[in-house]
């Protein structure tokens, strides 16, 4: 942790007086008499991928290339076998690509309800896995889907071209829980189950 994330936790009353005092010491370079109370090492929060491709493209393919039209949505319906925490969602981008994007996950069930929504601007960078670019879109407040239910995860994006999805896969299983994806009568700008957007979403189990 910086000293600067320490320090927008300190109206939350989480650490004593004590604790305080030695961070404070501590990023200060005070001087320790005796090591931190605390784990060094970063903590790993589980989280798991599951990528819903076999092949993709780069922006110079022909007719591989992904644009983005104004207003114009990309958006994926996804359902799983068990109940998981989703905590993002990647998208694909370009090299020394910036893009703003404003990502919602909706209950479809439920007349479309809104469960999180998120706007940022972000930077690609390459997924060692496939070679792709790309980045994730992490959401303040994780999302909990439920067992059975059908989501719909729709994206504005603005940004140059970007790599895509060209062997999308309809399902697949990662922990244990089977993900199927299903074309979203919301998405104007192409993605559906073959192509398009959503390379991988980001979640842990219960």
């Amino acid at each position: 942790m910086s000293q600067k994330e320490f320090a927008s936790v300190l109206d939350c009353d989480i650490l004593t007086k004590k604790q305080i005092v030695f961070m404070m010491k501590y990023y200060g370079g005070g001087g320790l008499e005796s090591s931190l109370p605390f784990m060094y090492s970063p903590r790993q929060p589980g989280y798991h991928r599951i990528y819903r491709f076999t092949e993709v493209s780069p922006p110079d393919m022909p007719n591989g290339s992904w644009h983005y039209t104004s207003g114009n949505a990309d958006a994926l319906n996804l359902t799983v076998s068990k109940a998981i925490t989703l905590h993002g969602v990647q998208h694909f981008g370009s090299e020394s690509g910036e893009y703003t994007v404003s990502v919602e996950v909706k209950d479809v069930a439920n007349s479309g309800f809104s469960l999180v929504k998120l706007t940022g601007t972000y930077s690609s960078e390459k997924d060692e896995t496939n070679g792709s670019y790309g980045f994730d879109v992490m959401f303040d407040h994780p999302v909990c889907l439920e067992q059975g239910k059908t989501y719909e995860i729709v994206s504005l994006i603005k940004g140059p071209l970007s790599w895509s999805v060209t062997n999308g896969k309809e399902s697949d299983e990662v922990q244990g829980i089977q993900f199927s994806f299903i074309s979203s009568g919301s998405s104007k700008n192409g993605t559906n189950v073959k192509t398009g957007q959503f390379p991988s979403f980001i979640f842990s189990t219960k």
